[in-house]
């Protein structure tokens, strides 16, 4: 048995006993049994049956009259129903949500199970008389009577007179009129045409005849101010008095409690609604649904300031709780991400300063060494190579000693070793300005002269002489004669290496070039 079959069935044994149904009473009907069978416990089974009687709850009023009806018609009926009112029967409980098979198997038989046995009529034997002895009829003269006028008039307004309440007075009444009326025959014309124009009669169609009396028999006679009046009630057998019971009035529901636990939450928090009304079936609440226990409790998640209103069977409102729902106050949430964004800009500046390798040092000509060693002592040189080597990759030292070495020192002129000297040391002495840019970048060197075009310079120089430069809140890049060769227009700067250098611009990491433009990678 499904659900829906469980239900239906509830709701017909709802109906049957008009809603007064206890648990040993489901179960002494087997219907209990048959859904603990199912595995339905009778916990749930019995909120079945309240949620079934609160959805037929609004119809009972309708199932009352419509049963009213039925035993209305079946006493008329003599205890039975004729086609026409069953088939009247079964369409309104249709409409009332109740099938046409419970109807007409189960409902109607119980109803007509109610009803006393129409009395049943007894013959009375009537005594059979003697006929009468049979006497000769008596000849009785005729004596011809002739009526007055005005008697007349009175008996053919006495006939017609029945009919002033309908629209149409037929001619074969005026022809039953005339042969009915003992008189002279041009009177009694006078008299009925004279009633029917008093009384605005006309004729339905054009009349025919030579005669009066020929053309008042011709045609039906309409009553020109008949009104449609709407059809009278069926006349109702009038049933024999009873006593109907006294109805108690029903008891006003009562609110014990309606509350909301918390009050003020959260946007997205869980509220609970907890209510106990006595005297209903059922309550409906906003936003948690209709047919509701008297007594239980709920949950609902509001998203603002609302109002809860419990409401009886008939939307009249019974209690109303307010839940306030807090704004939530996002100013710390705001103040942790600038801070982490703040860190993350540090970081990344940091990172990508320290990340910045000096160019590869250019490795001393060996081989143009080798080729004046003849003439340059080399000791002089190797002393000069370890002091330029200092701050250099150790890698660069090796090979450096090992060609000296490996090389024969001749004595040679004073005057001439110079030569020598320089050529060799013409690539050492960029060593020591790329070793002391790399220490610059790694720190850097800030000023603030008044007497300058900025505000603030690092005097780190890059290979072209150029340093950052602030103006106001604005970086820019100036030369060694304290020009500006890039203005200042960003949040932030790092020196060139090359052609390239990283800057923020609104907001956006980008690359420019000594010309000031974004570079593409």
């Amino acid at each position: 048995m499904t659900l829906t079959e469980l239900k239906e069935r509830i709701k017909e044994e709802v109906v049957l006993h008009e809603g007064d149904l206890k648990e040993w009473q489901w179960r002494r009907n087997g219907l209990l049994t048959e859904a603990e069978q199912d595995g339905i416990p009778s916990a749930e089974f019995m909120r079945l049956v309240n949620d079934v009687s609160y959805q037929l709850g609004g119809l009972f009023p309708r199932i009352n009259a419509l049963k009213s009806t039925a035993e209305t018609y079946a006493r008329a009926d003599k205890k039975q129903l004729l086609p026409l009112h069953l088939d009247e029967l079964v369409a309104e409980a249709e409409r009332l949500t109740l099938s046409k098979n419970f109807v007409t198997k189960r409902w109607l038989p119980a109803i007509l199970a109610t009803i006393p046995d129409p009395p049943k009529s007894e013959t009375v034997a009537v005594p059979v008389q003697p006929p009468a002895p049979v006497t000769p009829p008596s000849v009785v003269p005729v004596v011809p009577t002739s009526l007055s006028r005005d008697e007349v008039r009175r008996k053919v307004a006495a006939k017609l007179d029945d009919y002033k309440s309908q629209r149409t007075i037929p001619a074969w009444v005026l022809r039953d009129l005339l042969y009915a009326i003992n008189g002279d025959e041009s009177i009694v014309t006078e008299e009925i045409f004279s009633y029917l124009v008093s009384n605005f009669f006309k004729a339905a169609r054009e009349p025919q005849g030579n005669t009066l009396r020929e053309r008042l028999v011709s045609a039906d006679w309409e009553n020109v101010l008949f009104k449609v009046n709407p059809e009278p009630a069926p006349v109702v057998t009038p049933e024999p008095y009873r006593q109907e019971p006294s109805r108690i009035p029903e008891p006003q529901p009562i609110v014990r409690s309606f509350t909301a636990q918390p009050a003020r939450v959260r946007k997205g928090e869980a509220v609970t609604l907890a209510w106990e009304v006595e005297n209903l079936l059922a309550v409906t609440i906003d936003d948690l649904g209709a047919g509701l226990s008297p007594q239980n409790r709920g949950w609902v998640k509001p998203t603002k300031t609302t109002d809860y209103t419990l409401f009886d069977v008939n939307n009249n409102p019974l209690s109303t709780v307010r839940v306030e729902v807090i704004r939530p106050d996002r100013s710390g949430v705001y103040g942790v991400l600038f801070a982490l964004a703040l860190l993350a800009l540090i970081y990344w500046f940091i990172k990508n300063t320290n990340s910045e390798k000096t160019e590869p040092v250019e490795k001393p000509r060996t081989e143009k060494t080798s080729e004046r060693s003849g003439k340059t002592p080399v000791h002089l040189a190797g002393k000069k190579r370890k002091k330029s080597a200092r701050t250099t990759k150790p890698e660069s030292e090796k090979p450096t000693e090992t060609i000296a070495k490996a090389e024969p020192a001749p004595k040679a002129k004073p005057e001439k070793q110079e030569t020598p000297v320089q050529t060799t040391s013409k690539p050492i002495r960029s060593e020591p300005s790329e070793t002391r840019s790399s220490s610059q970048a790694a720190k850097p060197q800030y000023s603030e002269p008044s007497d300058k075009p900025y505000d603030k310079v690092d005097n780190r120089t890059d290979e072209q002489g150029w340093r950052m430069a602030r103006k106001g809140k604005r970086w820019g890049y100036v030369n060694e004669f304290d020009e500006w060769v890039i203005e200042p227009q960003f949040e932030a700067t790092t020196p060139f290496r090359g052609n390239v250098a990283s800057v923020f611009f609104n907001g956006q990491l980008m690359k420019i070039n000594r010309a000031g433009e974004q570079v593409k990678n």
